[in-house]
């Protein structure tokens, strides 16, 4: 969260570079001068706790400006505090205790004054009914007694009780523990590298010698919070021990004038110098419409001290919106607090390689939903929805894939989309890159580096519309969009592009005999084989694939003799849509299973009732059967009756299937 731009303590020099912006260099509380400071901070934290439940009027604080020795530095200081410290009204309950009798509370209360507003609208109803609606200055003492009097009050306890909700009067009261003058020190450093990095254009650093894992979490970190970067590496022969360049993108570079990504360019920064120590560089940023640099290394990780800045926002951010006022000392525009999505273990493949392909640096990590955008949160959701439903053609989709290197280009595609290997076919997978709204300059940036790909991986752009001409040319497959991606487009493109003849070029007569010999040679005792176990046991593309397949007529060389309904039995064996094959034999047990259940009741039975004895009748495939009831009961001789999304009950057939 900012300080003031006026209130930050600051300096500026050479920055040592020819024709480079002047350095900007924040007043800092670390090394020798926290040391040099520390007795200061201790009387900062000591005067705001000698000063809990007193009125803010009766605080001075030119009294702590001159116990800091600098106004800029104490009001920031105050601000700090403003997580243990802030200043609240008194109860009008607390007051009246304190400034009346016992018999004047209780006149009081009978009166209907609950707080100040009633008692200002009765001395207002006096005025406008006795003096025409206003008094002199000389009138008024005469106007409160009365108030006062009818009250059973004293005219200077009145006096208190009519302002007691002014800002002066309000108290300053104690929230938290005090904290020790090295976190007040931390506090105070991450908020004033916050107000230079909120006006930041960008950002520069080098991530001496990482491994694949460093590189990952560092790049979700600033993607899965809504930034942008790009990763280079700085040596292509020598590959991660080289180093890698990370040019992190500020608001005005991406987005155009200064938003509320300045505040998130901020925390994140601090977030990645706090977590990757090693990071060193420079930011650029813009104050009074005049460019500086803002230096950054190992010394200001430890000057933000031993917490987190990312989740330290939170804490802060909570703290502020619950405060009247906010800090003891005024305070700037509030930042919006991040939380962090990108924790927790990442498994590492080796370090980064200056070969020619993309090379896939670390496994993908589970976890995490938050996205670039709403365009990328839709499309992903939908892919996944289209997966569950059997509608992708054998897609899978991935969120942020490996990266891609190529030359001294690194880069993570927004997602993958994977297709498993079938009938000797190569499984494919085809990296896709979400494009919208951005500034000219970066738009430029991005077709450099998807240029610099070209040849190296199945790459396809997913583009907006209005963007879609600046990037044609280049030799990668677009689909455009105008508001949402159409995910149906994309999988039909997909298979168009690298699904070369319809289902694979899978030879239906071969499958089905490939089936046959499969159904002979399982034991019946099994019950229920999944259509998802075949599918990969034939090595089919997908569940569509085998429902073709298995609802071929055995015989049949084109398929012209494919029953409407279930196909006859192979060894006993007979297919259900959408579940998988099950053993006639094993119907019938469930079948025996779902009478006795009825036997017991009054001829309707509810599903739940009905799913739990299956569960416990020690049927084979008893959880597989339980799971999938509701498909099955029709084939043992049974429906479904639905009251409810969450209530149905069962019931015999007249006539069972045959």
């Amino acid at each position: 969260m900012p300080f003031p731009l006026s209130d930050l303590k600051r300096s500026y020099g050479r920055s040592g570079v020819a024709g480079g912006p002047p350095d900007v260099r924040p007043y800092l509380l670390a090394g020798r001068e926290l040391a040099a400071q520390r007795r200061r901070l201790l009387l900062v934290i000591d005067w705001h706790a000698r000063g809990v439940g007193r009125p803010r009027q009766a605080l001075d604080f030119d009294e702590l400006a001159q116990l800091v020795g600098d106004y800029r530095l104490a009001r920031c200081l105050g601000a700090c505090l403003q997580t243990s410290f802030r200043f609240v009204p008194q109860s009008f309950e607390d007051a009246v205790a304190g400034a009346a009798p016992a018999g004047a509370r209780q006149q009081l209360a009978e009166s209907g004054a609950r707080g100040p507003t009633d008692l200002r609208l009765r001395v207002f109803e006096t005025v406008g009914a006795e003096h025409g609606g206003f008094v002199t200055v000389e009138q008024r003492p005469a106007v409160l007694a009365g108030v006062a009097a009818g009250l059973g009050l004293e005219p200077e306890a009145l006096e208190t009780l009519l302002w007691l909700d002014a800002e002066g009067n309000h108290r300053l009261d104690a929230v938290a523990p005090l904290p020790t003058p090295e976190a007040l020190a931390a506090a105070y450093n991450r908020r004033a590298l916050a107000t230079l990095l909120v006006r930041s254009m960008s950002a520069d650093l080098i991530l001496p010698a990482p491994d694949g894992a460093t590189i990952r979490r560092l790049y979700l970190m600033v993607k899965r919070h809504g930034l942008l970067c790009d990763l280079q590496l700085v040596e292509p022969a020598r590959g991660a021990a080289g180093g890698v360049h990370v040019h992190l993108f500020g608001p005005l570079e991406v987005f155009g004038p200064r938003t509320r990504h300045g505040d998130r360019f901020a925390g994140v920064l601090l977030g990645l110098l706090y977590r990757f120590p090693a990071l060193q560089g420079s930011a650029r940023v813009l104050l009074n419409e005049r460019e500086y640099r803002l230096g950054l290394g190992p010394d200001v990780a430890v000057a933000l001290g031993g917490e987190d800045p990312l989740h330290l926002a939170v804490a802060e951010a909570g703290a502020l919106a619950a405060s009247s006022e906010g800090d003891v000392a005024p305070e700037g525009p509030a930042g919006a607090p991040l939380d962090e999505h990108s924790a927790g273990a990442v498994a590492a493949s080796g370090g980064l390689s200056a070969s020619a392909g993309p090379t896939a640096l670390v496994a993908r990590p589970e976890g995490g939903e938050s996205f670039d955008s709403d365009v990328e949160a839709q499309l992903f959701a939908t892919l996944r929805g289209m997966e569950r439903g059997g509608d992708a053609a054998g897609w899978t989709v991935e969120r942020e894939p490996e990266p891609l290197i190529h030359g001294t280009t690194v880069m993570v595609p927004d997602f993958a989309l994977s297709r498993p290997p079938a009938r000797g076919r190569p499984g494919r997978r085809v990296y896709v890159e979400v494009i919208g709204f951005w500034t000219a300059a970066y738009r430029e940036r991005k077709r450099d580096k998807l240029r610099q790909l070209a040849g190296q991986a199945d790459l396809l752009l997913i583009i907006q519309e209005a963007l879609a001409s600046h990037f044609q040319g280049l030799p990668f497959p677009i689909l455009t969009y105008k508001h949402r991606v159409p995910a149906g487009d994309l999988i039909r493109l997909l298979n168009r592009l690298y699904v070369h003849s319809p289902e694979d070029a899978v030879d239906m007569a071969v499958v089905r005999r490939e089936l046959d010999t499969l159904l002979e040679a399982v034991d019946p005792a099994l019950g229920l084989l999944l259509a998802e176990e075949l599918r990969r046991a034939l090595e089919l593309p997908t569940t569509a694939s085998l429902s073709a397949v298995v609802q071929r007529s055995p015989g049949s060389a084109d398929g012209a003799g494919a029953s409407s309904g279930a196909p006859g039995p192979v060894g006993g064996w007979r297919w259900l849509p959408g579940v998988g094959m099950y053993h006639r034999r094993w119907l019938d047990d469930l079948r025996a299973c779902c009478a006795a259940t009825f036997d017991t009741g009054d001829g309707n039975v509810s599903l739940e009732t009905l799913r739990e004895a299956v569960r416990a009748s020690g049927l084979a495939a008893a959880e597989l059967a339980a799971a999938h009831l509701e498909a099955l009961l029709p084939a043992a001789g049974y429906e479904v009756d639905r009251q409810s999304l969450f209530e149905a009950t069962v019931r015999r057939l007249n006539a069972p299937p045959a």
